[in-house]
């Protein structure tokens, strides 16, 4: 009934509110409520529940929430404070790839339709303040007493482990932190859910209990199960608040709740009724919560749990523990390939491994939480024990993510696998319990996969040449899949300066966020040849994330060395280090794979007193009849000497050069190229007002047929050599 009613629910919810109008390019003045406050990469990053926009000395009312990030410094204001910023809004981000994840669906089910930066907090002012409920207010000022506590500890892999255990905050946690975490199959830990609300559960549960025992009085008058069992609720309760209150510990806080709400009246706990109650309290509260990833992983592992301990029923503490992490690891392995697409295959062993220091970290990280709430100076005093127990635990996680790391498996499910995996999982347990439904739902299975089986193969198809050019925001990367399975990857695109002015880069890489994934979902595990057209930082910087997740077997390069691009040195440095065959390519270079040829056209030689781009690698690709010109970001200048020194330039497909910028695309050069159709890789909302209205206009009256990553996302182009198909991705 939940499910039904969230999937009604969610499906009825508008992509964006009433409210909603196109940005302009010129900053707004705007007022909300701070929800959230959070320190991320590239920034502190505010959550606002918006009230109106000032326009023409007018309020104009808005509905939704904001995620505004502050890209240098911090800011004095905190959740609950009423605020006025000034700031150019946009649409939230998004990478538009087949099997993409959908990032505007994503926030919209968080309530948040917009997006903006601000430069410092002379953006912001604080108007006032809202304080809606007492917990909320609560919880607020319990938070900025624990911080208080925490900012005076010097940083250290245990303090940030502790962050994020006690509050809910992972943003002090390194991206080695977590990538190691992820790769020993722990990374459930940093997720506030029912291993550590249950532990705090347990822990305040007996302790309170002992203190009764000790007052013969009261253990006479009143059941020490049942006020240990009430007493424990408001630790739970503020617990599983302080911590964020995500799905994971909400559906843990129900069932936890509701086994305390058993003991009080003295009747049987049940697992699967307290998981379904959990659910359904969930899916009344927030209906898209159903299509979270963490509600999915967290009352998957919790039913595999119970359906194990259906079927083995172990004796001891220690049969239980390893039945445990076996049923989460088989339980949450199809969603987590499916969403992740990595499976680390030693997580079964890493849980059994970091139980102990797990179970030993919870209890005191919450004396120490009580104690920073306390005072500050007895909450430094119990802090302690827990940092050192939280940096035990992430020096012996580093140790197992190393090893952990060569168990990972790059796989991706698709919802169909997924499906057939789970359905196959509940017969196992069918077979066990006898039931005669069983073979019923092994022939519902076997007709599934009979039905899945040849639409698979439907989709690989007869070989043929497939060029993706992917939605990688302003940058370029290009995929071409020879019909002889080799993969070539022109450019990989790259995370753009957040401001044009001024050099600030994120950590978030799109190799690694974006490309592979895409890769792992098409089965593509090695990369035979990598070419980056010219230095550029939206050319080649998700090469860096890409070289970390799989193995790719040469480079091709332009040989430009340019000074101030520091992430292309250490780029170089690492296709060394990893002794990737180097080539510095000129005119003339070839390759040809499965009767797909890729011929350099240009640059016979590096022009020093050209720019980058006008360096830019110009590749042909030939298959049979179909030709494509890649074209980099080549200008005006490289255009008129491609136009007179080199024959062999009509193509049928053309990548237009430069993201559509005013100064390429000359109609002379379009011309010489004479091509059926263009492909424009651009960002959406980009800061340089790309593609230019007039070569926009040029495409037009040259009767061109234009794909614009920005307006339909990925491209995936397919010939047999004689005809050629596109598809995209959206709809304009």
């Amino acid at each position: 009934m939940g499910c039904f009613y969230a999937s009604w629910s969610f499906s009825r919810t508008p992509l964006y509110p009433d409210s909603w109008t196109l940005p302009t390019r010129s900053p707004s003045l705007f007022e909300g409520c701070l929800l959230q406050k959070t320190e991320q990469p590239e920034g502190v990053v505010l959550i606002l529940e918006l009230v109106h926009s000032l326009e023409d000395f007018q309020e104009v009312p808005l509905t939704g929430r904001m995620r505004l990030t502050l890209q240098q410094g911090r800011v004095s204001v905190e959740p609950g404070d009423c605020v006025r910023v000034r700031a150019r809004i946009k649409r939230p981000t998004f990478y538009a790839n087949p099997g993409y994840f959908d990032n505007l669906h994503f926030l919209r089910r968080q309530g948040i339709f917009y997006s903006a930066f601000i430069p410092d907090e002379r953006w912001i002012i604080k108007v006032g303040k809202k304080d809606r409920f007492f917990l909320g207010s609560l919880i607020r000022f319990s938070r900025q007493r624990i911080l208080q506590s925490l900012a005076s500890l010097p940083s250290d892999p245990g303090l940030s482990l502790f962050y994020a255990l006690g509050l809910g905050d992972r943003s002090h946690l390194t991206e080695t932190t977590i990538k190691n975490f992820r790769q020993a199959g722990v990374a459930h830990i940093l997720s506030i859910s029912g291993q550590h609300i249950g532990l705090i559960a347990l822990v305040f549960y007996y302790l309170f209990k002992v203190l009764l025992l000790f007052s013969y009085r009261l253990s006479v008058r009143f059941s020490p199960q049942k006020i240990a069992a009430l007493a424990t609720i408001f630790p739970v309760i503020f617990y599983t608040h302080l911590s964020g209150a995500a799905y994971a510990a909400i559906r843990a806080e129900i069932m936890v709740l509701c086994y305390l709400g058993g003991i009080l009246m003295g009747r049987r706990r049940h697992l699967a009724s307290s998981m379904a109650l959990a659910a359904l309290l969930i899916l009344m509260g927030d209906p898209s919560a159903l299509f979270d990833v963490s509600f999915q992983l967290s009352f998957a592992a919790v039913g595999s749990m119970a359906l194990a301990f259906d079927v083995v029923q172990p004796k001891s503490n220690f049969g239980k523990i390893i039945i445990t992490s076996i049923a989460a690891f088989l339980g949450t392995a199809p969603l987590v390939s499916h969403y992740f697409y990595q499976v680390p295959m030693l997580g079964v062993l890493a849980n059994l491994v970091i139980f102990w220091p797990v179970s030993l970290l919870m209890p005191l990280v919450f004396v120490g939480l009580i104690g920073a709430l306390l005072h500050p100076v007895l909450g430094v005093f119990l802090i302690q024990p827990a940092l050192w127990v939280a940096t035990l635990l992430s020096h012996l996680v580093d140790y197992l993510g190393t090893w952990g790391g060569k168990g990972v498996v790059n796989y991706s499910l698709s919802w169909g696998e997924v499906t057939v995996l789970y359905l196959l999982m509940f017969l196992a347990f069918g077979f066990y319990w006898r039931r005669q439904w069983v073979k019923t739902g092994i022939a519902v299975v076997a007709i599934l996969v009979l039905l899945w089986a040849p639409w698979e193969g439907g989709r690989m198809g007869p070989p043929r040449m497939e060029v993706t050019f992917l939605d990688v925001g302003h940058g370029e990367a290009t995929l071409v899949q020879t019909p002889s399975g080799h993969t070539i990857l022109i450019d990989a695109g790259g995370t753009q300066r957040i401001r044009p002015d001024r050099d600030i880069r994120s950590s978030w890489n799109i190799g690694e966020k974006v490309i592979f994934p895409y890769l792992v979902r098409r089965r593509i595990h090695t990369i035979d040849l990598a070419i980056i057209s010219h230095p550029d930082l939206d050319h080649y910087q998700g090469f860096l994330g890409l070289l970390e997740q799989l193995p790719i077997r040469e480079f091709w390069i332009n040989g430009m060395m340019p000074k101030e691009e520091e992430d292309y040195r250490r780029l170089l440095d690492e296709i060394r280090s990893k002794k990737i065959p180097l080539r510095f390519s000129r005119a003339g270079d070839a390759v040809e794979w499965g009767g797909v040829a890729l011929d350099i056209l240009f640059p016979k030689s590096i022009d020093s007193k050209e720019s980058a781009n006008n360096n830019s690698l110009v590749i042909r690709l030939k298959h049979q009849d179909v030709s494509l010109l890649i074209t980099g970001d080549i200008e005006g200048v490289a255009e008129k000497r491609l136009t007179r020194h080199v024959q062999h330039l009509k193509s049928d497909v053309f990548q237009v050069p430069h993201h559509g910028s005013r100064t390429s695309s000359l109609v002379s050069f379009l011309r010489k190229v004479s091509p059926r159709y263009a492909v424009m890789s651009v960002g959406r909302q980009n800061a340089f007002g790309l593609p230019h209205p007039e070569v926009l206009r040029r495409y037009q009256e040259e009767g061109i047929r234009l794909y614009r990553t920005d307006q339909q996302g990925a491209i995936l182009l397919r010939s047999d050599g004689k005809t050629i198909e596109f598809e995209t991705v959206l709809e304009n």
